[in-house]
């Protein structure tokens, strides 16, 4: 059921609403005491003040049923100017949309402005509405009168992480949480190429953004973004030698993708490569089968598991003759696992699903 009761609490006046209306209330419980005091010569007296407070507390409560309800058209129009930020095509309705929004108090309104300040992306004519809609907000809005011209300082001197900062310590410390700061926190990582922790911030903001639909799909985008880099950076680190980085990337990989592209990239796979250059083969033949149960490049898994199972047989029975040195199959799967990181590089390069 839907209520028109304002939030007071909320109402910069409500240490005059609150005496009054408690006041009124208990009006006629005072008249009545009053009347049975004074006996029949007060009573026209009393019936006065009674008719009084029952006109007031009318007065009162239709002021407060209409104060609900310009509020709520408020919202209602600072939650349009943000979905038209996001879904207009025109870039002078979007302008205008940013202009709006200036004359908002709402921290939701700020963080939609702040972000369009800072995205490149953005149109010269919406990222200068936007700016000057922050102006004004700062201006009107006492409380983020010092916050406003921080961000903006911070992202004149790109001070990404004083930027991080202060989103995180005004706006992800409240109960409430904002699906734009999540979002804003996620994009600034992303600029410090910080792609972990990019991501985590936009599942957060992807979460939060299922109660109101303000962005569609566009946080799924930046995810799938931040994967592929993710993937990129484990593969360099893993061309360059440094394993227990590519291991670690990869580990956080193989818990933020869907099965489709755990598939696709051969995460599973992957690992089982770094295993072996860490000469971890237990760590590797397990990798190894868990890419073999999600059909990951069954192919190329087929090369290295037989060298695997060779090292692994000398291992648990040592005093069993041996068909090869173990140097020797040490040294072919070192370079099987390289081979087949080469070909799983050249295939994400060229975009084969294998």
């Amino acid at each position: 059921m839907k209520t028109f009761l304002p939030r007071l609490e909320a109402s910069p006046v409500r240490c005059v609403l609150l005496p009054a209306v408690s006041g009124l209330l208990m009006t006629p419980a005072l008249a009545v005491e009053s009347a049975s005091a004074a006996g029949p010569a007060g009573a026209p007296g009393i019936l006065m003040a009674l008719l009084v407070a029952f006109l007031l507390s009318a007065v009162i409560v239709k002021g407060l049923v209409l104060w609900s309800h310009k509020q709520e058209h408020r919202q209602e129009m600072m939650m349009f100017c943000m979905k038209s930020l996001v879904h207009s095509s025109t870039d002078a309705e979007r302008a205008d949309s940013a202009r709006a929004l200036g004359k908002a108090r709402d921290a939701g309104a700020l963080l939609t402005l702040a972000n369009l300040t800072w995205n490149e992306e953005e149109p010269e004519m919406v990222r200068q509405a936007a700016g000057e809609a922050l102006d004004e907000m700062a201006r009107r809005v006492r409380k983020y009168a010092r916050l406003i011209p921080d961000l903006k300082s911070a992202a004149e001197q790109r001070d990404f992480r004083r930027i991080i900062e202060l989103i995180t310590v005004n706006f992800e410390r409240d109960a409430q949480k904002h699906v734009q700061s999540a979002y804003i926190l996620g994009r600034h990582y992303m600029r410090l190429g910080r792609y972990a922790d990019a991501r985590d911030w936009f599942e957060r903001s992807e979460s939060r953004n299922r109660k109101f639909n303000l962005y569609g799909n566009r946080i799924r985008r930046r995810i799938v973004e931040c994967n592929a880099l993710l993937l990129e950076e484990a593969d360099n680190m893993f061309r360059t030698g440094d394993y227990q980085g590519a291991r670690q990337h990869y580990a956080a990989l193989s818990h933020g993708l869907s099965a489709a592209d755990r598939r696709q990239w051969a995460v599973y796979l992957r690992s089982a490569c770094v295993y072996c250059k860490l000469l971890d083969y237990r760590a590797a033949d397990a990798a190894l089968q868990q890419a073999i149960d999600h059909q990951q490049k069954t192919d190329l898994v087929l090369t290295l598991k037989p060298l695997l199972e060779a090292i692994l047989g000398r291992a648990d029975t040592a005093g069993s003759p041996a068909k090869a040195p173990a140097e020797l199959i040490e040294r072919a799967i070192d370079e099987r696992a390289s081979a087949i990181m080469e070909t799983l590089r050249g295939q994400q390069r060229t975009g084969r699903r294998a």
